[in-house]
């Protein structure tokens, strides 16, 4: 399917979740899916989302939403989508669309023309993290390269490696490494003793 034959995207500031998958029996876990992204995470995100639920993107491709998302002048960095696949597991697998992250700019930063048959990057998202990259990438808090690197090997992000101590504080786990205990310690200014 063709960009051109895509309804138009919303007016938001906030990322389209758009569902691509309208067969019998869709309509059930696209609301199950709605409200999972109502629930915030452990810390209290969300994501900040548009859902988008037009029979005239059934079966659109990720690069059809993105050039869609391209030609209405996106506003945001990524786009989610929810197709067949979305619906067919339990944890809801997401797709995240890159919009902007490939944007190049000339020597006074005006962004530049996409080059002809420019290819999305795209990864899945378990729908209980899908704030992790909506909320860093349309901040430009986090690079995609950061989630890239999170993947499991079936190319779903499930979150960065954290886990618990013994104690109950946060372990971050470095690339390849052994888990190091993070402690957070307050520090008095020198002028308040």
């Amino acid at each position: 399917m063709s960009s051109a034959a895509l309804p138009a995207f919303p007016s938001t500031d906030q990322a389209p979740i758009v569902r691509t998958a309208f067969g019998a029996g869709s309509d059930a876990p696209w609301e199950r899916l709605l409200k999972m992204l109502e629930v915030p995470s452990d810390e209290g995100f969300l994501p900040y989302i548009t859902p988008v639920d037009k029979p005239g993107f059934d079966g659109a491709s990720p690069q059809a939403l993105f050039e869609a998302a391209k030609a209405a002048k996106a506003n945001y960095a990524v786009i989610f989508a929810a197709d067949a696949r979305t619906f067919a597991e339990p944890n809801f697998p997401i797709i995240v669309i890159d919009i902007l992250g490939q944007v190049e700019y000339d020597e006074k930063f005006n962004p530049l023309p996409d080059p002809p048959g420019l290819q999305t990057r795209t990864f899945r998202c378990l729908a209980a993290e899908l704030w992790s990259p909506e909320n860093n990438l349309n901040i430009a808090n986090m690079d995609w390269e950061d989630f890239v690197d999170a993947l499991d090997e079936d190319g779903v992000f499930r979150g960065f490696p954290e886990w618990r101590d013994e104690q109950g504080e946060s372990v971050e786990v470095p690339q390849g490494g052994e888990a190091v205990p993070m402690r957070l310690t307050t520090l008095a200014h020198p002028d308040e003793s």
